[in-house]
């Protein structure tokens, strides 16, 4: 926590509040009070210092005082923002992955319906077009293939050779 007096300068702070002081540029948290004061509400913002893995994120809120001060809370949010870039940076090698590979890979929802086709096109179908479809549908005799069918298991199918229709 850090607090800002009428004139924006910083009056006092604690520790945490003195790292953010020392990684946050001066201009960003003036513009944050301003903000908060001017708006009479707390202003909220959030803050990448560097790039790459050296990056910091910060998470602030600015909350205006009857004095005409204003009082920042931070909060370091680098290990989140981390980690959301590392799933989003998995999801799209997965889905890079399944591109590459000789057929198409899927994924089912909840539901047991198609929310992901990694090809652009499978069975004559645009991928957009078989989202939320039910895969069941798509065999022509599902009498014929042995149980699971391969689109609702939750153990590996192998070797499992059925006929679908095509668009």
């Amino acid at each position: 926590m850090i607090r800002f007096g009428p004139d924006g300068r910083p009056e006092a702070w604690n520790t945490p509040g003195g790292a953010i002081l020392e990684a946050v540029p001066a201009t960003v948290l003036s513009r944050l009070h301003d903000s908060a004061r001017m708006l009479g509400t707390a202003a909220t913002g959030r803050v990448s210092i560097g790039t790459g893995e050296e990056a910091k994120h910060f998470e602030l809120t600015g909350l205006p005082q009857p004095d005409g001060a204003a009082l920042t809370l931070g909060r370091d949010v680098t290990y989140d923002a981390n980690v959301a870039a590392a799933l989003s940076d998995s999801r799209r090698r997965y889905k890079d992955l399944a591109d590459l590979a000789g057929n198409f890979a899927w994924e089912t929802g909840p539901d047991g319906r198609l929310c992901f086709v990694s090809a652009k096109s499978a069975l004559g179908h645009d991928a957009d077009d078989l989202i939320g479809t039910d895969p069941a549908r798509l065999i022509i005799d599902p009498a014929s293939v042995p149980s699971p069918l391969p689109f609702r298991t939750d153990r590996p199918v192998r070797d499992v050779e059925m006929w679908v229709t095509d668009r």
